[in-house]
């Protein structure tokens, strides 16, 4: 297995492009959702390991270097890229159901993402898979980067890019505890939401239509 030279900003955006490539389809593929939500306990990892999969597959460049729920400083995190100038990038994935506080299931993940990385690892991921029935995607963000804001050096932002509509973001800022570290904060938002109900009205219309 090969290292990749560096972590650098090409490498960031296509891993961005990478992840928001995948998450695009699986928006778009039922069989994957309903399959995925089936059971509560293992939504995210089943996510998760779904881009963990691609982006360790021929023909990604991170081919055989992502490795899912792996050891990092404290402790485990959801996916992880090594690269040889002693940088590595981190993401954390995480689920967002009907009753959950948006505010305290950021606040927890976001924790547990700067918990285990080291102030070498400047590009990092919170990637949200949403299961709410209404998808409301900015008011979401906007409550996540609040979230940040309030871990950030003197409450601010440093900037602020918008990748893909509604959908992606690239925060950067400085946290109370890596000072001179700029980090750079990937966000992404996606809704894959399996409506069971749609789904038996329209095999109860299928069978009508056949009989």
């Amino acid at each position: 297995m090969t290292k990749l030279k560096e972590l650098n900003n090409k490498n960031f955006e296509e891993i961005i492009k990478t992840i928001h490539s995948i998450c695009g389809n699986i928006q778009r593929s039922k069989n994957v959702k309903k399959t995925n939500n089936s059971n509560s306990l293992d939504t995210e990892s089943n996510y998760r390991d779904n881009i963990a999969l691609i982006l360790n597959s021929y023909p990604s460049p991170f081919e055989g270097l992502v490795n899912a729920e792996a050891q990092n400083n404290h402790g485990k995190t959801d996916i992880i890229i090594n690269f040889l100038n002693n940088k590595k990038y981190v993401a954390e994935c995480f689920v967002l159901k009907d009753n959950d506080s948006i505010p305290s299931r950021t606040k927890k993940k976001f924790n547990q993402l700067i918990y285990n990385i080291t102030d070498d690892d400047d590009k990092i991921s919170l990637i949200l898979f949403v299961l709410k029935k209404k998808f409301e995607p900015i008011t979401i963000f906007e409550k996540i980067k609040e979230v940040i804001k309030k871990q950030s050096i003197q409450g601010k932002l440093i900037d602020l890019q918008e990748k893909y509509k509604n959908k992606v973001w690239i925060l950067t800022v400085k946290i109370k505890k890596y000072p001179e570290l700029k980090l750079y904060i990937h966000i992404c938002i996606y809704y894959f939401f399996y409506d069971v109900n749609y789904s038996e009205c329209q095999k109860i219309k299928t069978k009508n239509k056949i009989i």
